[in-house]
């Protein structure tokens, strides 16, 4: 299942708790044309079948739809990426979350700091699922900074 996703598209963004699967149907029948799961640890999403079943739900109306994980090395984004390949359309690597939970994991915004592992994260993840490959990043401090992401 392929469909593009135009610059005049509507989409539901991330949201913590919020855009599981009914939510994001829901969100589709009023028109948004992509949607975003939660972000995902892929490192538990890897470790085991629990977090596989209930943190990642999707059906054929949930399409396109991007799947956010949380990384800190590539090994784990690409692994997790591999699971949802047939059921999904992209990959997107949450490096924008501010929270301190997150950051102390070296997750979200954390990996701004880190510009060669973000790059081989997304190399990787775009060899072993063959899908696209996005990051949501967060605006440093030093305009130059960001750009130079």
């Amino acid at each position: 299942y392929k469909r593009q996703v135009s610059t005049q598209s509507t989409g539901v963004a991330p949201m913590v708790r919020y855009s599981k699967l009914p939510f994001r149907i829901l969100c589709r029948r009023w028109g948004s044309d992509v949607a975003f799961t939660p972000m995902i640890v892929a490192k538990d999403f890897i470790s085991s079948p629990e977090p596989r079943k209930t943190e990642f739900t999707t059906n054929s109306f949930d399409r396109p739809l991007i799947v956010q994980f949380a990384a800190n090395n590539a090994y784990d984004l690409s692994k997790a990426s591999e699971f949802v390949a047939g059921h999904c359309d992209g990959i997107d690597i949450n490096c924008g979350c501010p929270q301190k939970w997150v950051m102390k994991e070296g997750y979200g915004a954390d990996l701004l700091k880190y510009p060669d592992v973000v790059k081989e994260m997304i190399q990787k993840t775009k060899v072993h699922s063959n899908l696209p490959v996005s990051i949501k990043i967060r605006i440093r401090d030093d305009m130059r900074e960001t750009i130079e992401l």
